[in-house]
């Protein structure tokens, strides 16, 4: 199409209970919802940019990152 496209990546950070479950609320745009260590996220499959960021940086959104 010709266009550049312009993508932005949000991370959230919880604290969470083992026995917390997730819910997906809108289940007509997401199918479900994962709780994923990022350490874990390079051997997943992934949107393009997130992957990017995972793949070639030393970028961890959890480090000097607190609640």
């Amino acid at each position: 199409d010709g266009l550049s496209k312009h993508y932005v990546t949000l991370f959230m950070k919880t604290i969470i209970h083992d026995n917390s479950t997730l819910k997906c609320m809108e289940p007509h745009k997401n199918s479900n919802w994962i709780w994923v260590k990022w350490s874990d996220l390079n051997q997943m499959k992934l949107f393009a940019p997130l992957k990017q960021t995972v793949d070639n940086s030393n970028f961890n959104p959890f480090i000097d990152f607190t609640i």
